[in-house]
């Protein structure tokens, strides 16, 4: 959920009907909870609150790649950040070579939701299509007619994706957030691409692995893996160090519950029911859904991650391990140490 109606809610229908969007994921689903609780349900193979909304309830389902095909043909007619989407897309498909059946829009426009302030969302399908954007903007932002974050735009996307930091923290996303290759301003429009696997590409389905919650860490520990991290979900493979005691330097507040403790107690914390067979994990998967922490850290970054640990089970093969996801929560963080 990311709309919600109300009369004086900044965002309109072309038939006037007013919305407001609520960014926060816990404001959501505190909505849903007291708005309508029938989209919120218990997941058994993820173990958690899920939102949801019943087949017979879809009224309509928006098609990124069929909205920018209609705009495209409309773009005459266009004007504000759609035209400049549409002009985005133009560039993109040209340098870096891919089809338009690779390429949608989404966000507000796609919603027909957008305002003033709206920025620019554009996805990529399918792995070797992102792959050639994210290589086309990387060698030549200039080519595209892109512009990086810098000066006070950096420090406002900053506090905006990391207002939970404290300042020192915020001066290293900084130099990340600057470096970072799918986002920007283009035409005076702040501007995401997601990269998204297709569907054949991914080789896991629902029900192939089953989740059990354990509780927030924070770990401390250097990346093996970094080649999933332009896509959503992104990924990365760390190898840990040792888990970090309560009170830490990079945000605000601290973290409830946790010990200072060797990482071989990481497996005893989540042992539960479940048999982990590496007394010391070669490797705990960092995975967030979220675009803020696309293109965060690279291979061999020594890093802290801070989020909710999960033990996850899987059937074919038989297996289980551990993984971190990132985003859920505020003070969630994926930081490379300077």
């Amino acid at each position: 959920m990311r709309y919600v109606p109300d009369p004086r809610g900044d965002r309109r229908t072309e038939g006037g009907q007013r919305f407001r969007k609520i960014y926060d994921l816990d404001m959501r689903e505190k909505y849903l909870y007291e708005n309508a609780p029938q989209y919120l349900h218990y997941d058994p193979v993820v173990g958690r609150i899920m939102q949801s909304v019943p087949v017979d309830d879809v009224v309509r389902v928006l098609d990124p790649v069929e909205s920018l095909t209609v705009l495209r043909e409309n773009w005459s007619a266009l004007g504000g950040v759609k035209k400049a989407a549409v002009d985005l897309a133009n560039r993109i498909v040209e340098v870096a070579g891919i089809s338009w059946r690779d390429l949608g829009v989404t966000g507000s426009i796609l919603a027909n939701l957008e305002s003033s302030t709206s920025d620019i969302d554009l996805v990529v399908y399918g792995e070797l299509p992102a792959r050639r954007v994210y290589q086309a903007l990387r060698k030549d932002w200039n080519q595209v007619g892109v512009v990086r974050y810098e000066n006070d735009r950096l420090r406002a996307h900053v506090r905006f994706r990391w207002g939970a930091l404290n300042r020192d923290a915020q001066s290293i996303m900084e130099r990340i957030e600057a470096r970072k290759v799918l986002q920007g301003f283009f035409h005076g429009y702040e501007f995401f691409i997601r990269a998204v696997k297709r569907l054949s590409e991914v080789n896991i389905r629902y029900g192939d692995c089953v989740y059990r919650q354990v509780g927030r860490v924070a770990l401390l520990g250097t990346i093996v893996d970094d080649g999933n991290s332009i896509f959503t979900p992104c990924e990365y493979l760390l190898k840990p160090h040792y888990l970090h005691s309560g009170e830490n330097p990079y945000f605000q507040s601290t973290i409830e519950n946790i010990e200072k403790r060797d990482v071989s107690d990481l497996v005893k914390l989540a042992q539960g029911d479940h048999h982990i067979e590496d007394g010391s994990p070669d490797g705990v998967k960092l995975i967030s859904y979220r675009g803020r922490f696309c293109e965060q850290v690279v291979k061999g970054d020594i890093v802290t991650a801070i989020g909710q640990l999960e033990v996850v089970s899987t059937e074919k093969p038989s297996r289980t391990y551990l993984q971190i996801v990132l985003g859920n929560h505020p003070a969630d963080i994926l930081l490379p140490h300077p």
